[in-house]
């Protein structure tokens, strides 16, 4: 299934409808898109030109005039600062924007973006993870050495790890092979997802689940609310709480129901394992037996 070229300023057009934030309790910002040269005032909010950025909004804490020529590279931390000429950009992105990349984090969980980078060997056992992980959230697949072999050969997974070192450094370890400079391995793992990569075929659900995270931050808005200027459609706060938190939960079922998530319901779009079983006697695996894959190296 191929990918939607989605950005999220294209979920923010379907997901505003859904959540249905009549009296505009949650925050929303005007933006404009970043351009060089420009004279900018504080407070002024921005949108990088960057796909990969554009779930991120960025206010002007420093005025001051961009570079002339060159796009920072924005961060992509709530509340990060970046210099670009002489003004001070701060990461602050409205509501629909932080309910966007939560669910990002959620869907990357659900339906992983798997990514395969071929690592060039350094005659050692000790690798720098490679770019697109994610520490604590990403995980190893594969890992393919020799390469290009016929059938490929692929490292049981009790032959590799990915450990933190003394220096709060994640690697992948190789226990058995320390590949020379003239060899690579292919590495495949699980990384996560921005608005560019969601599959034709989950968009929609997507926007159920951003929408479904945003009724929930509206209900408890209405709940701690001593606000009497309330939505149209409701008598009082809780009523407005209530209806919200409904909403909240049927956008979230729907999600889960597409997603095959739940009792009764189909298998997630990827589930992950890891299988560490050891067989009786010492046999080896039907495929790719231990030895065999170890003889093949030599």
């Amino acid at each position: 299934m191929g990918n939607k070229l989605s950005t999220n300023l294209e979920i923010r057009t379907k997901i505003i409808p859904l959540v249905g934030d009549g009296a505009s309790k949650l925050l929303l910002y005007t933006t404009t898109q970043w351009a060089a040269g420009v004279v900018t005032a504080l407070n002024v909010r921005i949108r990088p030109t960057s796909t990969k950025y554009k779930s991120r909004t960025f206010k002007c804490t420093t005025n001051g005039t961009t570079h002339a020529t060159t796009e920072p590279t924005w961060p992509n931390s709530p509340g990060t600062t970046v210099t670009d000429g002489t003004v001070t950009w701060t990461e602050d992105s409205d509501a629909y924007d932080r309910h966007i990349m939560g669910g990002l984090d959620i869907f990357s969980k659900d339906y992983p973006y798997i990514l395969l980078v071929s690592v060039t060997g350094n005659n050692t056992y000790l690798y720098a993870t490679p770019t697109g992980w994610i520490n604590e959230f990403s995980q190893i697949l594969s890992i393919e050495f020799p390469i290009d072999e016929t059938p490929p050969c692929y490292l049981f997974n009790d032959r590799y790890e990915v450990i933190n070192t003394a220096t709060d450094t994640w690697k992948i370890l190789l226990k058995d092979d320390a590949p020379s400079s003239t060899q690579s391995f292919k590495v495949r793992f699980t990384a996560q997802r921005d608005a560019t990569v969601i599959p034709a075929g989950y968009i929609e659900a997507f926007n159920w689940l951003v929408s479904a995270l945003a009724c929930t931050e509206l209900a408890t808005i209405y709940v701690n609310t001593t606000d009497s200027s309330i939505n149209a459609d409701a008598s009082n706060p809780f009523e407005a709480a209530a209806g919200y938190a409904d909403r909240a939960s049927v956008y979230m079922q729907m999600y889960k129901n597409y997603m095959g998530i739940g009792s009764g319901k189909a298998s997630p779009a990827l589930h992950i394992t890891q299988s560490t079983k050891s067989y009786p006697y010492n046999i080896e695996r039907l495929t790719h037996p231990r030895m065999d894959r170890r003889s093949r190296n030599n």
